[in-house]
């Protein structure tokens, strides 16, 4: 019986474990004012709980209209110095929209959204 009740916690640990995501903090910020249906450069920054550049990573932007289905629409972005990745996303209309920056690197995973209102 102890034996059945400490696998049990073990396999709740593991299980604990393996749903937390990394310490990553991610942000995004438009190199130029975001209008409708133009192509908007976005520099990426991705850096651990200590201040220290997540490099190497696969970094996605995926978008998709918060009032309307239009589905989601991808792009990647690359490194470009130490955890600072580029690509651009297309919000083709106005209105308002989530940028959802997806981050993976080996089995470790984060995704940060953000509101983006285009207006012009």
């Amino acid at each position: 019986m102890k034996f059945v009740a400490h696998l049990l916690l073990f396999s709740a640990a593991i299980s604990a474990s393996a749903q937390t995501s990394p310490d990553w903090k991610i942000t995004a910020e438009p190199k130029k004012k975001i209008m409708a249906n133009f192509g908007t450069p976005m520099k990426i920054s991705v850096n651990d709980g200590k201040g220290r550049p997540v490099s190497d990573a696969t970094v996605e932007l995926v978008v998709n209209m918060i009032d309307m289905d239009h589905g989601e629409y991808k792009w990647s972005a690359k490194m470009i110095a130490p955890g600072v990745y580029e690509g651009k996303a297309n919000f083709f209309m106005v209105g308002a929209w989530n940028l959802d920056v997806r981050v993976k690197k080996g089995s470790q995973s984060k995704a940060q959204k953000t509101r983006i209102d285009v207006k012009e």
